[in-house]
């Protein structure tokens, strides 16, 4: 779990400043990178911490007497922060152990506790809680670990948040790449640059995930046989990927070219990776409990997304959404 140690040299940092506002692509040279643009550590202090502090209150559903469905909603909040920290990785410092790399462990930790323990839910297929039976020994199993990390968490909220209130306002600190998540910067040959804004970082970072996305596309629509664990990478990373990607203009309004209107692209990305999804539960389902009729439904179910994507001519949604976003 979190390590005190690392945050005893924070517990001395003011709050966080005042942040300029953001003139964004409003220049008229259109680049978004004079007096007014927020740095790329300035825009982390204006996402990180109040995503931090949407997620510690969105703990409180998680007590004793937690039911799997109820931490749906913070679940997704986790996902936010996580994503943030990996966004703006380089700009925490590193000095005195690495604070963010043990925080970003951590939430990472309690996505996938939280998440294991959500799944007793999900695989039922019922939509009613009232619905749901499940093993009192695996429900009291899954929950433990659920509680006791959010007590941690939580017991260690004030040094963590004065941490991630306090990124570098113009610094950029390296990072092993090891470290880094596969579906950001990890993913990619790019780090973000002193010389560009914090949405202008973010923006090149979008187009960079696009170029991925279409390079694995041929690929991804020729895997079969997905409910076998060997199968299954090409199809997550691609899910993955294009989830991470769905996320950035909601993250970041601003890279989009309010002259480029891709409200159906961005819909059908929405789409696609709802249907991903779909299919992943119904993966997480059959690893669970193996059975013929599921195997089937998954191999239907993915034929079937298959032929959407290309009925939608899925590659050129994803090359329609790189041009719409902002250079």
């Amino acid at each position: 779990m979190f390590t005190r140690a690392v945050f005893v040299t924070v517990s001395l940092l003011t709050g966080c400043s005042t942040l300029p506002e953001d003139d964004s692509w409003s220049f008229t040279d259109g680049k978004g990178d004079g007096d007014g643009a927020l740095s790329y550590g300035a825009l982390a202090l204006s996402k990180v911490p109040t995503s931090f502090d949407t997620t510690i209150a969105g703990l409180a559903v998680i007590d004793a007497d937690v039911m799997p469905h109820e931490p749906k909603a913070v679940r997704k909040q986790l996902a936010e922060l996580r994503d943030y920290l990996d966004l703006f990785a380089y700009a925490y410092p590193t000095s005195h152990g690495d604070p963010w790399k043990d925080i970003r462990e951590e939430l990472d930790d309690g996505y996938e506790t939280i998440g294991e323990f959500k799944d007793m839910f999900d695989r039922q297929g019922v939509t009613d809680p009232r619905q749901a039976v499940y093993d009192p020994t695996e429900l009291a199993d899954k929950r433990a670990p659920v509680v006791a990390w959010t007590a941690e968490l939580l017991a260690q909220r004030v040094d963590v948040r004065l941490y991630l209130a306090k990124p570098s306002p113009s610094n950029m600190h390296e990072r092993d790449r090891d470290d880094l998540s596969q579906f950001f910067w990890g993913a990619t040959k790019i780090e973000p640059s002193k010389s560009r804004s914090g949405l202008k970082n973010m923006a090149k970072l979008t187009r960079e995930l696009l170029d991925l996305a279409l390079e694995d596309y041929d690929t991804v629509l020729d895997v079969r046989d997905i409910h076998k664990v060997e199968n299954q990478e090409v199809f997550h990373d691609f899910r993955k990927r294009i989830r991470s990607i769905g996320r950035m203009p909601g993250y970041f309004p601003a890279i989009m070219d309010p002259d480029d209107d891709v409200t159906e692209q961005l819909a059908l990305l929405t789409e696609a990776v709802t249907k991903y999804g779909e299919i992943n539960d119904l993966i997480t389902k059959y690893a669970h409990e193996p059975d013929g009729d599921l195997k089937e439904e998954i191999a239907d179910e993915w034929k079937a997304l298959r032929d959407w994507q290309r009925e939608h001519d899925f590659d050129n949604v994803l090359d329609d959404l790189h041009d719409a976003v902002r250079r």
